[in-house]
């Protein structure tokens, strides 16, 4: 797995850049990644590009991600991007995993083009996700 955390200031953006086969850990040590530098910048807004990845994980491992990574600081006040290519093997895992943080209450949705990842995580967050946060913390 190669890694590289940078963050965009104009954009008030984390991006985080990951290729290769990744675990359980290696997603949890990814997304913790780029949490600890969205806090080091006073940033809310992460960008996971895992378009090149394959996910190595179990069904299992993946459903324990929202509640490891709340752990590590990840806040239902984040918004979470990820970034995957259609085509994929991961774009199956990708998608279950969307859906287990929607259902958890955490901002995060997938995107095939950067653009739109983009337009997403600086529009401010609307009704949906608010009812979302709400569902979760009830």
């Amino acid at each position: 797995m190669v890694r590289q955390v940078k963050h965009l200031t104009d954009d008030s953006v984390v991006v985080v850049e990951v290729s290769g086969q990744i675990n359980q850990d290696d997603l949890v040590e990814t997304f913790t990644a780029g949490i600890t530098t969205a806090q080091e910048h006073c940033f809310k807004r992460i960008l996971i590009d895992a378009r090149e990845v394959t996910i190595t994980s179990s069904a299992t491992q993946l459903y324990s991600l929202p509640k490891l990574l709340h752990e590590q600081g990840l806040t239902r006040a984040h918004k979470v991007a990820i970034l995957f290519s259609g085509d994929s093997e991961a774009s199956k895992d990708l998608s279950f995993l969307e859906t287990i943080f929607f259902n958890r209450g955490f901002p995060m949705r997938l995107f095939a083009e950067r653009a739109e990842a983009m337009k997403w995580l600086k529009r401010e967050r609307h009704r949906a996700d608010t009812k979302a946060q709400s569902a979760a913390s009830s």
